[in-house]
């Protein structure tokens, strides 16, 4: 019952934050730039009230649990095991030009190992769920991954080019439909739902996978380090697949 409550409560947090983010989705934004790890990234003033917004639902309930968000960093440490990541709005540049796709990721970890996940797309109304060893859910329908065993036939998602060009440069001729449309924790939950074959992940920023990537895996696909071991909140290099490709996609990647 209290994973159950959990998880109601994460969806609650997310709903909050897509009340203020799909309402301003075609109205003009206050843009800003942040400057993180040297790179320039775009933010809107939606960002920082929708993470404000889950932030509320999970502090009344969880206010001994620590948090990380993409706009408000960590907050000071507690003792508690339990860590919140959060990315308010995944897929900002998008919604910012008015290109409908973009997402709300919301995980909980204890000592790192992420135990429930949710990644909610307002504007199709999309909510995937999981939480750890109880499978991974559409709008409260299961799902699970595709069933392509060819690198030819696969759809591949990649994040920003100029991260990955050198990783995947092994792949362009072996991967007819290798794309990048810049909202990762939706096109990962794409994986898991099956639409898509797989996702090869370049980041720093853990609130922007821990979700997505519990969701595969609890869909039946494959998540690890591009040397093949096990993923964390601490990971960088990722590959996410459906399995029977990962094998097949981590020898290409590894040969550099």
């Amino acid at each position: 019952m209290f994973k159950m409550n959990m998880l109601n409560i994460a969806i609650k947090a997310v709903k909050e934050a897509a009340k203020i983010s799909l309402p301003a989705f075609t109205k003009k934004k206050n843009i800003s730039y942040k400057n993180k790890e040297g790179e320039e990234e775009i933010v809107t003033d939606i960002d920082l009230k929708a993470e404000k917004a889950i932030k509320a639902v999970l502090k009344k309930h969880f206010p001994d649990h620590n948090f990380l968000g993409e706009e408000q960093g960590k907050e000071s440490q507690k003792s508690s095991d339990f860590l919140w990541l959060i990315d308010p709005l995944d897929g900002t540049v998008n919604y910012c030009r008015d290109i409908k796709l973009y997402g709300i990721s919301l995980a909980l970890a204890k000592k790192k190992d992420v135990i429930l996940g949710v990644v909610y797309n307002p504007l199709t109304n999309e909510l995937f769920t999981a939480q750890k060893g109880q499978g991974a859910f559409l709008n409260n329908q299961k799902i699970k991954v595709s069933s392509q065993k060819e690198l030819s036939n696969s759809v591949i998602y990649t994040t920003e080019l100029y991260k990955t060009i050198n990783i995947i440069k092994n792949l362009i001729f072996k991967l007819k439909n290798l794309r990048i449309t810049s909202s990762a924790a939706y096109e990962t939950c794409l994986v898991a739902c099956g639409r898509t074959d797989g996702f090869i992940k370049v980041t720093t920023n853990p609130w922007g996978f821990a979700a997505a990537n519990l969701i595969v895996k609890e869909a039946g696909g494959k998540v690890t380090n591009f040397n093949g071991s096990k993923w964390n909140i601490d990971s960088t290099k990722m590959l996410i697949t459906n399995d029977i490709l990962h094998n097949k996609i981590l020898k290409l990647l590894n040969k550099l």
